[in-house]
């Protein structure tokens, strides 16, 4: 069922997007190209900074967000926010823990999802491969002309991970 609610939800907030534009992108509520004081003030980011041993002057910063941070989310366990100086969020990745098996279902729907969605998107790869921090990845990369997406299934994690970040250039 969760499975279900998953793609479900995906399809919803992808479907409601109306050009191929990174910053169209949603993920439980965030989205690129828009401030982190839409959701969180200043005093509740230092406070995430504190916890995620970032320093005040940092141009760029990576906030991970989870339940013992006292965040629910609608489908994901745990977010991870890019922001530049400004609190404009650059990136968010979204993870979820599920068995392989299932990953690879998601992972082949989500990854065609965003291709029927976003059709002047390019797909730039889907392969397994070896990295030392996560393991055996399966990923699949989709890029845009500002951006790029990335679908991922972490088997010695048993993780979906979904990721969309923005060019910095």
């Amino acid at each position: 069922m969760k499975s279900f609610f998953i793609i479900f939800f995906l399809f919803f907030t992808f479907s409601s997007i109306a050009q191929d534009d990174i910053e169209e992108f949603q993920i439980e509520g965030f989205v690129i190209g828009e401030s982190l004081l839409d959701h969180y003030s200043e005093k509740q980011i230092k406070k995430l900074k504190k916890n995620n041993s970032l320093s005040d002057d940092m141009i760029y910063a990576q906030f991970f967000i989870s339940d013992s941070n006292g965040q629910k989310f609608d489908i994901y366990e745990s977010l991870t926010l890019s922001v530049n100086d400004q609190y404009k969020i650059i990136g968010i990745s979204g993870d979820i823990r599920i068995k392989i098996n299932k990953c690879m279902k998601l992972h082949k729907e989500i990854s065609n999802d965003i291709l029927r969605i976003f059709p002047n998107s390019n797909k730039m790869g889907e392969q397994w491969m070896e990295n030392q921090e996560l393991g055996k990845v399966y990923f699949t990369s989709v890029e845009f002309d500002n951006g790029y997406a990335a679908v991922m299934c972490k088997k010695d994690y048993d993780t979906l991970s979904v990721i969309v970040a923005k060019d910095l250039l």
